[in-house]
């Protein structure tokens, strides 16, 4: 049983995010998950299967999760999930693939800018720095974790300041 459910995953297992470059719809959503879990369902590293969930956060973020103790995730392994990932993606007309914006939620709105757009958004006072973001220097593997995300959101508390990072404008 390869695949279980993202909020199953531990607190220590290793997360993925896959920002959608516009929010899908239901329908996409779901149809995205189903393809999602067919690959899941086959998921290897070495020929061992990966234990690992995935979950659709607002339409904008695939996460896909992997219980590193159960067995960790190669890099062929990792390269499958990008690339396929990559392909539905395209199959669906966006892009899931793209690491490079700063993802934050002003209000209702989750906004998508680049590292040097978001630093001039916080230093023109555009951005609070209690403003929940993905991808902001400080936030990632580390501070990202399949049962954390499960338990406390894509988008927790307190925002950008609990990140203890330097946003100032370089």
């Amino acid at each position: 049983m390869p695949r279980i459910d993202f909020s199953d995953l531990p607190d220590h297992g290793r997360l993925w995010v896959f920002p959608a470059s516009r929010r899908l719809s239901l329908d996409e959503s779901a149809r995205l998950l189903s393809e999602a879990d067919v690959f899941l369902d086959g998921w290897a590293a070495h020929g061992a299967p990966l234990v690992s969930g995935r979950v659709m956060v607002e339409g904008h973020f695939l996460l896909v999760g992997v219980d590193e103790d159960a067995e960790a995730p190669s890099g062929c392994s990792i390269d499958a999930l990008v690339n396929r990932l990559t392909e539905l993606g395209q199959e669906q007309g966006v892009t899931l693939v793209e690491h490079a914006p700063v993802w934050y939620r002003k209000g209702d709105t989750v906004c998508a800018v680049s590292r040097p757009e978001f630093r001039a958004r916080v230093a023109a006072g555009d951005v609070d720095l209690d403003d929940p973001a993905v991808g902001a220097p400080g936030w990632g593997p580390r501070t990202a974790r399949p049962g954390v995300v499960a338990r406390e959101g894509l988008f927790p508390g307190p925002g950008l300041t609990s990140l203890g990072t330097d946003l100032s404008p370089t």
